[in-house]
């Protein structure tokens, strides 16, 4: 559209879901100036990007901005724009995650500063670890103006992998070695001190995941309840013990033990790096040229937090990767595999080290052992999102809490999709519950106490 057929103005909390409402003038004209301060605007389009279902923490526009430079040359910019939902419910929960507080602190001061950093420890340009988008411009105050715009990357070729079917051998690899590098900056610049990492960057505060008695009552009837379901999937595929272990912590009620663990898991500030916090398959894009993977971009910063490594590595493992790539050998594989690229870069930043530095395979493989709790929790918790269409998901705008109707849709949502997709979900749920979460010390203690009594 031309700048004469679009009112300038901020957004219509009734109508955020419409571009004509929400991608003004004035928001395009902020844009602009953050990709070049001399440009001048002709038009720009924007729609919708995202689809029903995806994307708790925001609603995504894409938009076109013509505008002509310097040089009066007319010029094409691509951009992505992530705003607040217009669901109270949603607008109220991001902001007690402080979702948008946090990727706007991470665009402007953490991510320039691991740049900074990499170049001062003279890493070569081409080595640069700076897998994100360009972020041209941004803006948080808790309300429904907040916004984050980056630069297009779909326009350069850049695609999303199959949620459902999971990602393949190469992607896999790919996204490890980038996590690997990530956490190795990080590391290098505070020496694992967690709370030195806190001290300079406080916004990093875990609030996904806090202290068990600040959970709020929804959201533990809203884990119980998807856990009890696939409780059921497991008794139907004939996995009686296992059932049994998972129904351990959602019987009655969301066990406070799983809740206190993952919270413990996720602040502790020991060998602590920055973690993405939300790396999965719809916040990460992949760039190929022909059949060869070149590339990958890290999306949304959103939970971004300080923690244990292997808490995000866990994560990424058991929810993103597929039942058959997911085996207890090709796990250490893939652990091996990224810890190696991870004390490769630390070398590279200059991190000098010791015999006893607590930085050795076996020491890694100790803290994964204890975080992979969290993974195989969070990877179950996300098991029928990650295997349903998004057209098939509740619309997000009309959610109006959580709570055990919430998760109730969301696992029924599962019996709409084709009978692949059920497979694959049936398949993950079992994967994890049967060869995973047995051999977490979590449910080895719990158990032992059970035995005891």
């Amino acid at each position: 559209m031309s700048l004469d057929d679009k009112d300038e103005g901020q957004p219509d909390v009734g109508n955020l879901s419409s571009p004509e409402d929400v991608i003004t003038t004035d928001l395009i004209q902020k844009i602009l100036h953050g990709h070049d301060p001399d440009a001048k605007l002709v038009s720009y389009s924007a729609k919708l990007g995202t689809k029903t279902g995806d994307n708790f923490m925001s609603i995504i526009y894409s938009a076109d901005i013509l505008f002509t430079n310097s040089s009066s040359s007319e010029e094409k910019l691509e951009v992505m724009i992530k705003t607040m939902p217009k669901n109270e419910f949603r607008v109220e929960e991001l902001n007690k995650v402080a979702a948008f507080t946090k990727e706007v602190n991470m665009y402007a001061h953490v991510l320039p500063e691991m740049v900074r950093f990499q170049k001062e420890q003279k890493i070569e340009d081409v080595e640069i670890m700076a897998d994100w988008p360009a972020c041209l411009a941004s803006f948080s105050n808790g309300g429904i103006d907040d916004f984050v715009a980056m630069g297009n990357l779909r326009g350069k070729g850049y695609k999303m992998a199959d949620r459902i079917k999971g990602l393949d051998h190469p992607q896999i690899l790919l996204v490890l070695s980038t996590l690997a590098k990530f956490h190795a900056i990080s590391f290098a610049q505070f020496g694992g001190d967690g709370a030195k990492i806190m001290s300079t960057y406080p916004f990093l505060e875990e609030k996904m995941f806090p202290d068990p008695a600040e959970l709020e009552h929804s959201l533990k009837d809203y884990f119980k309840s998807l856990l009890r379901c696939e409780v059921k999937v497991l008794r139907d595929s004939g996995h009686e013990k296992e059932a049994e272990i998972l129904a351990l912590f959602c019987r009655d009620d969301i066990d406070v033990t799983l809740l206190s663990e993952i919270s413990t898991i996720v602040t502790s500030r020991k060998n602590a790096v920055i973690n993405h916090g939300d790396c999965w398959t719809n916040n990460i894009l992949f760039l190929h040229d022909g059949e060869k993977l070149v590339d990958l971009k890290l999306l949304d910063f959103q939970e971004a937090r300080c923690a244990p490594r292997s808490a995000e590595v866990s994560y990424f493992l058991h929810a993103c990767v597929p039942s058959k790539e997911l085996d207890v050998h090709k796990e250490e594989e893939y652990l091996k595999w990224y810890d190696d690229h991870f004390i490769q870069f630390l070398g590279k930043l200059g991190v000098n080290r010791s015999g006893n530095d607590g930085l050795d395979f076996k020491d890694f493989m100790e803290e994964y052992k204890n975080c992979k709790f969290y993974g195989v929790i969070l990877g179950l918790l996300m098991a029928p999102m990650m295997c349903t269409e998004s057209e098939d998901l509740q619309d997000l705008e009309d959610m109006e809490g959580f709570g055990e109707d919430a998760a109730t849709r969301m696992f029924e949502a599962r019996t709409k999709a084709s009978k692949d997709s059920q497979l694959i979900s049936t398949n993950k749920i079992c994967n994890l519950a049967v060869n995973h979460l047995p051999h977490c010390p979590q449910v080895i203690r719990k158990m032992s106490e059970i035995k005891k009594v």
